[in-house]
């Protein structure tokens, strides 16, 4: 299956906060988001061959979690270096230091 770059949809704020609000209530105590600057989230989006983009989950050094964003082409491969589709040329982008909430809320 190949991604295509118009995965993913519009849902409505209702559907949004009930999901917001069951994860807060299972996880009173947890980061519940992170921002990312539109910086970021534009240079993964322009990189050659970017059709979207991947988060992945994964823990810190301090045992926090943190999210890492990277682009993906659309044979549903990480664009990262080393990469087969960075051996190609350009060296591609993976972003982290959201700033989560809290405290950044």
């Amino acid at each position: 299956m190949a991604f295509t770059g118009k995965e993913g949809g519009p849902v409505n704020l209702e559907t949004l906060q009930k999901a917001v609000d069951k994860y807060k209530e299972k996880n009173p105590k947890s980061t519940s988001s992170h921002f990312f600057g539109k910086d970021c989230i534009n240079q993964l989006l322009n990189q050659p061959g970017s059709v979207g983009i991947r988060v992945l989950y994964g823990v810190d050094e301090n045992d926090e979690p943190q999210l890492f964003l990277v682009s993906v082409d659309e044979n549903e491969n990480n664009l990262v270096p080393g990469s087969n589709a960075a051996r190609g040329g350009g060296e591609f982008l993976i972003v982290d230091h959201s700033k989560p909430c809290p405290p950044y809320c």
